[in-house]
């Protein structure tokens, strides 16, 4: 897709996930490869800027930190530019380059502020945070590193790159983790050379220059800065390209508020359909509700709605029989349990112990044919709860054993074994009337009451 196409469905290709921090990105690549705005063939090319300032010696970094993986100008990675623009380096274009001070500075609770990384790594200069130091010492400190009105600050340890302008007059100092950049503003604009040090290209050189890693902080040495590559365009077309930029990510911008107001909307009709969803109130949901329902379900699983409210929602549907579609073969569950209620009487050897008949017990679900209601006694052959008190002591467990089942081995609807909590062969013998068998369901009424897991093995 070309720049012309990509700025004529801007909106359009915005609406895809992620897509307006790559949108981002890529206007600011196409801005520094000359494809943003038309050149115009009066502009005084940067040749002629660049002539007046003779190449001067960049100071190397220190012993041991030198880095051998500089770009240099005859390298293939540089893009090809149009006419009119030149290639140079951060140290042909900057006056001065120099960082914050490599002391920790005393600290006071109010004073000149002290600027970290950390105090524009949002993008803008944050002076809401800040540390503060006394006026002695920022004079001392600011007799090296002198930041004003126009200079560019980067990130240069731990945070890398990540430059903003200074746009304020206030006085402050700043900490070794910033580097200062004071430009020629007769060959660069401020503001253009912040979205050139953000663009995708320097943040390549970024990644070969910079040394760390691993155990150690990442980092960007003074001397390997001046040796930067960067691509000059004629002094007006800066303008117009910073002009460009800033009305493209003021777009981004309000692309993003959309997309959260859309994304909050969509969330909560979300949340108020799941609440409808798991009422006890509502035993029956019309199948347009329920379509709805699970269209919703797939939209909060995208957005990180917490999975036990999905689980909650998809049970809901489960048991209110939303889930799937009825068979009208299907037995009856008003026969299933009277068939339970035979089963039980035959183990309990005589039908004078049943409390009451199952057909007595049986009510239609409205909505939902072939479905009955009934209680838990009416669809289970045994319920019992587990050993406790004098059947299991705290010194009967051990490892490799037979795993006894407790409320927090019932994780997500599977049963977990914790590896410390079963037992040998004679604990077993003398707990075989809890011993549980596949098809059995277990229930955690104590602690996480309402866990449920079958037994499937």
């Amino acid at each position: 897709m070309s720049p012309t196409q990509l700025l004529a469905y801007f909106d359009r290709i915005a609406e895809a996930p992620g897509a307006v921090p790559r949108l981002r990105r890529f206007i600011l690549d196409l801005a520094v490869r000359g494809k943003l705005v038309e050149q115009d063939a009066g502009d005084e090319p940067a040749a002629v800027l660049l002539k007046p300032f003779a190449r001067k010696p960049y100071p190397r970094a220190k012993h041991g930190q030198e880095n051998s993986k500089t770009y240099r100008e005859q390298d293939h990675t540089l893009p090809a530019v149009p006419a009119g623009w030149s290639m140079t380096t951060l140290g042909d274009i900057a006056s001065k380059i120099t960082d914050g001070t490599h002391k920790t500075p005393t600290y006071i609770p109010a004073g000149v502020p002290f600027i970290s990384v950390k105090n524009f790594s949002g993008g803008q200069l944050d002076f809401s945070s800040t540390r503060f130091i006394s006026t002695e010492e920022h004079a001392s400190l600011y007799r090296r590193c002198d930041p004003k009105r126009g200079d560019v600050l980067l990130g240069r340890i731990g945070t890398l790159g990540k430059a903003v302008v200074v746009d304020v007059d206030r006085p402050f100092s700043l900490f070794v983790s910033v580097a200062m950049i004071r430009s020629e503003h007769n060959l660069i604009a401020a503001e253009f050379l912040r979205l050139v040090l953000n663009s995708p290209y320097v943040e390549k050189q970024f990644d070969h220059i910079k040394v760390g890693g691993a155990t150690h902080t990442n980092k960007l040495n003074l001397g390997d800065l001046h040796q930067l590559c960067l691509p000059l365009p004629p002094r007006l077309e800066q303008n117009r390209i910073v002009a460009k930029v800033d009305e493209l990510m003021a777009l981004c911008d309000r692309l993003e508020a959309a997309q959260a107001e859309r994304e909050r909307r969509r969330e909560a009709v979300g949340s108020v359909a799941l609440r409808r969803l798991i009422a006890p109130s509502q035993l029956s949901l019309p199948r347009r509700d329920v379509t709805f329902y699970v269209d919703q379900i797939s939209v909060l699983g995208a957005s990180g709605e917490p999975l036990s409210e999905l689980r909650l929602a998809i049970s809901a549907l489960a048991v209110k029989g939303a889930l799937v579609l009825q068979d009208p073969g299907d037995e009856p569950a008003s026969e299933l349990l009277i068939r339970i209620a035979r089963q039980k009487r035959r183990a309990r050897s005589s039908e004078s112990s049943t409390k009451h008949r199952a057909s007595d017990a049986v009510a239609s679900v409205p909505g939902r044919p072939g479905w009955a209601a009934a209680r838990l006694e009416d669809i289970v052959l045994e319920l019992q709860t587990g050993p406790f008190g004098s059947s299991l002591h705290q010194s009967d467990y051990c490892q490799g054993g037979t795993p006894v089942i407790n409320p927090a081995s019932i994780r997500d609807g599977r049963i977990v074994p914790i590896e410390t909590m079963a037992v040998d062969g004679t604990i077993l013998d003398r707990l075989c009337t809890f011993r549980l068998r596949a098809g059995d369901v277990v229930l955690a009424r104590r602690g996480e009451m309402g866990r449920a897991a079958a037994v499937t093995e």
